[in-house]
């Protein structure tokens, strides 16, 4: 019993400093009960209560082999910890490498479109800023990022005639391109990645309107998924400032005017809400990643796989 706090109170500052500590208690039963010690305590196998008078040699021979658990249960600790660090170091190459396969499945989709690569990287770097924002965790917030840039992969299946007609599509045409949602989710359905899961729904679900009078399956409200939800802000306010191959991009103030014209019926009302009060951050993005010349320089086997 020192003057100031009790022996239970020393414990608790040497596992204050190391949890891990072994720690041998001499007491007299007269003085603390073991039952109240153990109850103040909590159950652990960090601590070992003697009671007094205690065997000197019992004494050494307990303390030798805590110090010998201790060394063990460290060596152990460290061995976790390089275990841990080679599972990091193997979890981002293989992330390394799922990125890259879903960048070069955009670019394939790119090669039948006339979005740019720019729009591409805007839309993910833009979903991803909104998620956050509406409070998703940062697992999903990061899986959103890569998963957004694949909303128009189904564009791969629609004829070039109809993604680069310079002129407005007939009924027949523009219901062709809708058919873009379709192919995208088949494209990507069946896996086991949340990445592509989410790619799915988001390639599914783009154009589903907040009013239920989007396609593919007019979803309304929270029936549509709220991945979908966010790309389909991104991916209007982005290609409707911006050069496109059928027309001029819109001054900020009209494209503004638009987006908050679609409250509550082509846009989740909430989700717009956080969208316009980031409006600074979002063009921040745009003026980072500009269009060049109002369409990217695309690899040389993307003109190959145009004519097939």
């Amino acid at each position: 019993m020192p003057p100031g706090w009790n022996g239970v109170e020393t414990v608790r500052r040497i596992w204050q400093v190391d949890s891990h500590l072994q720690v041998v208690i001499c007491t007299a039963y007269s003085d603390y009960s073991w039952p109240e010690m153990i109850d103040e305590l909590g159950e652990s196998d960090s601590f070992v209560i003697l009671k007094k008078p205690f065997d000197n040699i019992e004494v050494r021979q307990l303390a030798s082999a805590l110090v010998v658990k201790w060394s063990l249960a460290q060596q152990a600790r460290r061995t976790m910890c390089d275990l841990q660090a080679v599972v990091r170091k193997q979890t981002r190459a293989v992330q390394s490498a799922h990125e890259e396969t879903i960048y070069r499945l955009v670019r394939a989709s790119l090669c039948r479109d006339a979005e740019t690569g720019a729009h591409i990287r805007r839309t993910g770097l833009c979903s991803e800023l909104l998620a956050a924002s509406a409070g998703w965790p940062a697992e999903r917030v990061d899986q959103i990022r890569l998963a957004a840039p694949m909303h128009d992969v189904g564009k791969i299946g629609i004829p070039d005639a109809i993604l680069r007609k310079p002129a407005a599509l007939t009924s027949d045409e523009y219901s062709t391109l809708r058919d873009h949602t379709i192919l995208g989710a088949r494209m990507l359905a069946g896996s086991t990645s949340p990445i592509l899961r989410m790619a799915q729904e988001i390639a599914q679900c783009h154009h589903e309107r907040w009013d239920g009078t989007g396609y593919p399956s007019g979803l309304a409200g929270e029936q549509i998924p709220e991945a979908a939800r966010i790309v389909a802000i991104v991916d209007v306010y982005d290609a409707i400032t911006h050069d496109r191959v059928y027309r001029k991009g819109l001054p900020e103030s009209e494209v503004q005017k638009l987006m908050l014209a679609g409250r509550g019926t082509q846009f989740d009302p909430r989700l717009l809400d956080v969208f316009m009060s980031l409006l600074p951050e979002m063009q921040a993005i745009a003026q980072s990643i500009p269009d060049e010349n109002g369409e990217e320089v695309l690899p040389e086997w993307c003109s190959t796989l145009s004519s097939l």
